[in-house]
């Protein structure tokens, strides 16, 4: 009898404590020490009509802040991001849904230091159940072309799954776009080519459908920007 109560204890020890593990009063309590806020976004994610957040940190290593010799900024921040989601609970705690620290880009790039910060204002934002990440490439030395990754997660599955991948793209000087976009449900892919943004009179769009091979749907744990891009690589 002593040996099955203190089974019964030991599992409820552990059952407990795995529950709080994943039960925050507040998404602060996530901020690990050298990491600070960058942005927090909310909005409801699974339907039941209460907040979820999306919470988005930032390394504040000042090694990696570094110094540029060459065209671009003279300081480039390297510093890592990582996003957080959480999934609000009746009880008034949050649960965590998905984490990454290798999705977003860092504000800056030694590769690309005349790239911008590819995560504007407004960027990331949750619309009608779906999460919504904007990464905006625009170099001010190096390439004349201008592109837009749209991607789109839905909360499924008990994850927050890829469904789709939009790409826009197009020429600063002569203003030719290229559009692209990924449905992961369907496996679709459509190109569209033969756009100008300046003159609209003259493009003469060119549609194409293809499928796509995938095994299984991304996820926001464990997605990288190389598992998907060459889906839609220009």
């Amino acid at each position: 009898m002593k040996t099955v109560l203190l089974f019964l204890l030991i599992l409820y020890s552990v059952t407990s404590n795995s529950q709080q593990t994943n039960h925050y009063k507040s998404y602060k309590d996530l901020i690990k020490p050298g990491w600070e806020i960058d942005t927090v976004i909310y909005g409801d994610l699974n339907g039941d009509k209460i907040n979820d957040i999306v919470l988005i940190t930032i390394e504040t290593n000042q090694e990696k802040f570094v110094k540029n010799d060459g065209l671009g900024n003279e300081i480039l921040n390297t510093n890592d991001r990582n996003i957080t989601v959480l999934l609000a609970n009746k009880n008034k705690t949050y649960s965590i849904v998905a984490s990454n620290s290798t999705f977003l880009p860092s504000p800056q790039s030694e590769e690309s230091p005349c790239l911008e910060d590819p995560l504007y204002n407004k960027s990331i934002f949750i619309k009608n159940n779906l999460l919504k990440i904007n990464l905006h490439y625009w170099l001010s030395c190096g390439s004349w072309y201008v592109t837009n990754y749209t991607y789109t997660f839905r909360y499924q599955n008990l994850k927050l799954e890829l469904i789709g991948l939009d790409c826009n793209s197009f020429h600063r000087a002569s203003g030719m776009e290229e559009r692209n976009s990924v449905n992961f449900l369907t496996k679709k892919k459509q190109t569209i080519t033969g756009l100008n943004m300046f003159e609209k009179s003259e493009s003469k769009p060119k549609e194409k459908w293809e499928t796509i091979k995938i095994d299984k749907l991304y996820n926001l744990s464990t997605v990288t920007t190389d598992d998907v891009l060459g889906l839609v690589q220009l």
